[in-house]
């Protein structure tokens, strides 16, 4: 890949004296080198997925993708809410 990534493709014309010279830059090499690299690292997630596919993450929701909610308190918080709310 490294190689792939390092080539510089290049328009070549031929100058007064009949030789080939590099002119500028191809963009279209430059955009199959792209797709090259891009192949090899699809390929290399689909062989080795756990070293070099797409990290996955999880999202854990509630219903109908609500926040979750908690049925139960804890009964030390509600002593707490309680003394709080009496000083007030």
């Amino acid at each position: 890949m490294l190689d792939i990534a390092s080539e510089m493709p290049m328009v070549y014309e031929e100058n007064s004296d009949g030789d080939m010279v590099a002119t500028k830059l191809d963009s279209a090499g430059v955009a199959r080198n792209r797709l090259r690299v891009d192949t090899i690292k699809w390929y290399a997630s689909k062989l080795k997925a756990k070293k070099y596919g797409d990290k996955a993450s999880v999202e854990v929701s509630g219903k109908d993708g609500d926040a979750i909610q908690i049925d139960h308190v804890n009964i030390a918080m509600e002593e707490l809410f309680e003394t709080i709310k009496n000083k007030l």
